[in-house]
C-alpha cells in the first residue's frame, strides 16, 4: 500500500482525481464503458463539469433539449451515494474525503489520529 502522501498526491488531490481512480478500479460507472441513462427521460447521459462552489466536479448530464437532468457520478452506488427521504443525496463528504477515511480503515489506523488528521 502506498504512504499516505503519495495517496494524497496521486489520488486525492482533486475530486477529478478521485473519480478517474474509482473508476478505473470500477468502483463507480464509467460512461465511456457503460451507458448510463437519464432517470427522467431515458437518453445516454454524458460525463460534463460543474462548478460547485468553487471547485470542478465531475456530473453526469442528460444531452436532451428539455431535459438536461444532472446528477452525481456517485448516483447509484450504495456505497458512495446516500439519498435521504426526498431522494436527495444528503452525504456532505467528498469522494476526496470519503477515500481518506477509507485509506485511514484500511490502514487499522487509530481512529483518534485519523480524526485529527481528516478533520
Amino acid at each position: 500500500m502506498q504512504s499516505h502522501v503519495e495517496f494524497v498526491k496521486t489520488v486525492i488531490c482533486s475530486e477529478e482525481m478521485a473519480v478517474q481512480y474509482l473508476r478505473e478500479r470500477n468502483l463507480l460507472d464509467d460512461p465511456e464503458k457503460a451507458v448510463i441513462n437519464c432517470d427522467k427521460c431515458g437518453s445516454v447521459m454524458q460525463n460534463k463539469r460543474r462548478l460547485i462552489q468553487g471547485n470542478s466536479v465531475p456530473v453526469m448530464r442528460c444531452p436532451r433539449k428539455g431535459c438536461q437532468i444532472m446528477r452525481s457520478v456517485r448516483h447509484g452506488n450504495s456505497f458512495f451515494h446516500y439519498s435521504d427521504l426526498n431522494n436527495k443525496m444528503n452525504c456532505k463528504l467528498s469522494l476526496c474525503q470519503i477515500l481518506d477515511v477509507v485509506y485511514f480503515f484500511l490502514c487499522e489506523t487509530p481512529i483518534k489520529y485519523a480524526k485529527t488528521i481528516t478533520g
